[in-house]
Formats: structure tokens, sequence, C-alpha cells
């Protein structure tokens, strides 16, 4: 819970977070049952619980945030509520989504893709 209340609060609250102005931050949440069902079809589960998602108009606006003083004084220690990153580093990804069916998300730089007409 910590990751979701705490984590995220201090997140939104980062001036940076809206100096860049972040377009969307989600969290994704992994629960013991889920990770039960998956692996009863036969699927391997990642390690964690959780992982977060901040869309940025620019790489830019990424580094901004992610460099920022108040990022590395607020959130870096936070982290340690709630992962191991000391031990095997942060897992990060960084791309851009590619909407195969459904709308995009209005103000979010994204077209729709297949739709059900």
């Amino acid at each position: 819970m910590h990751y979701n209340h705490v984590h995220s609060d201090l997140t939104v609250a980062c001036k940076k977070f809206h100096a860049v102005k972040i377009q969307r931050y989600v969290q994704l949440y992994q629960p013991p049952e889920m990770k039960t069902k998956l692996q009863e079809l036969g699927m391997e589960v990642l390690d964690y619980d959780g992982c977060s998602q901040i869309w940025v108009k620019s790489w830019e606006d990424w580094i901004e945030f992610a460099s920022s003083p108040e990022y590395a004084a607020a959130l870096m220690p936070d982290a340690d509520h709630f992962m191991d990153y000391k031990a095997s580093g942060i897992k990060v990804m960084a791309g851009h989504d590619l909407i195969c069916f459904g709308k995009a998300i209005p103000d979010c730089d994204a077209r729709d893709g297949l739709l059900r007409e």
C-alpha cells in the first residue's frame, strides 16, 4: 500500500512533475492471486508486484524530471520501503505505446488503434 499511496503522492508532489507536464502516471499491480492464476496457466510471472508508467512528450522532459534534485531527494529514498533496488538496480524500459486496439487517451499524443464499429 505504501507504493500506491505514499510513493504516488510524493511523485505527483514533485515540482518537476508539473513543470515538464507529465502526461500520464500509471501504476500497474500484479496481486498474488493473479500471479497464481498466471502460473496455473503455465506462464512465467515477473519477480515484482508492480511497476509504473510515466508518459512524457519528449526524452528531454523525462531527463528533466528524473534528474531533478527533488526526484533524488524524495523518491529514491522512499523506494527503500517497497523495493530492493540497491541489490539489483532499478529495471526500466523506455519507448512508446502502440495502440493496436481501442481508443487513444485524449491529449496524450496517441492515435486510435483498431476499433469495433
